[in-house]
């Protein structure tokens, strides 16, 4: 199957400061996870990488 358009996905494992397993924690509702998503693609074009945010 051939994608059309590039994109990358990626796992992120949610470890709270006290070690436990705790997306809440960590990942507090969609705002938090887009802040999460711009600041990823932010660095990814600082350090020279062409992408285009979706």
């Amino acid at each position: 199957m051939e994608v059309a358009t590039r994109h990358m996905q990626v796992g992120i494992v949610p470890i709270s400061e006290d070690g436990r397993l705790s997306a809440k924690d960590l990942i507090n509702g969609k705002l938090k996870m887009k802040e999460i998503q711009d600041d990823v693609h932010r660095h990814r074009v600082e350090n020279g990488f062409d992408l285009v945010r979706g």
